[in-house]
Order: structure tokens, then C-alpha cells, then sequence
């Protein structure tokens, strides 16, 4: 698969220095989440973004930071797939697990995600969805939103975003 930067991705054989932050912030800002089915274009930059800055304003560590801007990171080489849908395909959580993996040992995070990473991207879903799809019961009932305004944001600025967090909370 040739990549945003000239690379070459390997899905069958991939490797943890193959992975490239540009790529990644790339791919994620011209992804659109839930499928496409949401009123505006809502990348999953954003979404990785605005979960980055929740987990900032809860005072979490950069390493936690990272791991909650990153936890979509391997949808940059296997798209973003709805939950729904996710749960359907065995062979694709496989494959998002090995990727997930990779990234935490290309970016310092942890994989399996730290319960913070699942408690803000369940938040982010269903402020998400309040704010983004048409009025249906809440996915996750039980599961309190984020008091966050959510407008639609260009790729180029989604992936601006994504960088400039990735570049506060990296490893230096």
C-alpha cells in the first residue's frame, strides 16, 4: 500500500519503524467516522484530537496523552470501521490488534489500551453522536458526554491538530 509520504506499507509483514506520524496524522484527518454517515465531515484526527485534549484537562501523563491520541492509530492502515461492524470481523481486530501493538512500541503507549483510553473514547462516542447524527437511542446509555461543542474541521486543519498534539506530548 503506498502511503501519504512516499513509503510502502507492507499489511503482511508490518513493522514498528515502518510507522511514520505523518502517515498517520495523514490518513486519520481524511477518515470520516461512523462510517460517513454523519451530518458534517468529522475526521477521526478530530476525534483522536479532542480526546487528546480531554485527557490533558484530566491531567493525564504524556505517555497517557499518547496513548489516548494514538488509540486510532492503526485505523490510518486498516480504515476506521464502525463498532457494529468491527464485531463482525474477527480477521480485522486481529489485524488492528498486531498494528495497535506495533504502535505502542513505535510511540511509547501501551497496548492493550489503559482503561482511560476506553472511558474517554466511549465519552467522545457518544458526544459524537449528540452532536453529529441523526436523534436515535444512545449507543452506550450508561456513558456520560463530554460538555464539548463539536464543528466540523478540514483535513488539513485535523491534521494540523493532530501534530501539534503529538508533538506536546511526545518523548523527547
Amino acid at each position: 500500500m503506498l502511503l501519504s509520504t512516499g513509503r510502502v506499507w507492507f499489511l503482511e509483514h508490518p513493522w514498528s519503524r515502518d510507522m511514520d506520524i505523518e502517515d498517520i496524522a495523514h490518513a486519520l484527518s481524511h477518515l470520516c467516522r461512523f462510517g460517513g454517515h454523519c451530518r458534517e465531515f468529522y475526521s477521526v484526527a478530530q476525534h483522536c484530537v479532542l480526546a487528546y485534549r480531554e485527557a490533558k484537562r484530566m491531567n493525564l501523563s504524556k505517555r497517557g496523552r499518547r496513548a489516548v491520541l494514538l488509540h486510532d492509530a492503526s485505523e490510518a492502515y486498516l480504515v476506521d470501521v464502525p463498532r457494529p461492524l468491527k464485531f463482525l470481523l474477527p480477521k480485522y481486530r486481529e489485524m488492528e490488534t498486531v498494528l495497535q501493538c506495533l504502535v505502542a512500541s513505535r510511540f511509547q503507549t501501551t497496548y492493550p489500551h489503559p482503561p482511560y483510553v476506553t472511558s474517554i473514547d466511549d465519552r467522545m462516542l457518544v458526544t459524537e453522536q449528540a452532536a453529529l447524527m441523526p436523534p436515535s437511542p444512545a449507543y452506550l446509555p450508561d456513558v456520560e458526554p463530554f460538555g464539548i461543542l463539536i464543528g466540523s474541521w478540514g483535513p488539513e486543519v485535523a491534521k494540523a491538530c493532530f501534530l501539534e498534539a503529538y508533538n506536546e506530548c511526545k518523548e523527547t
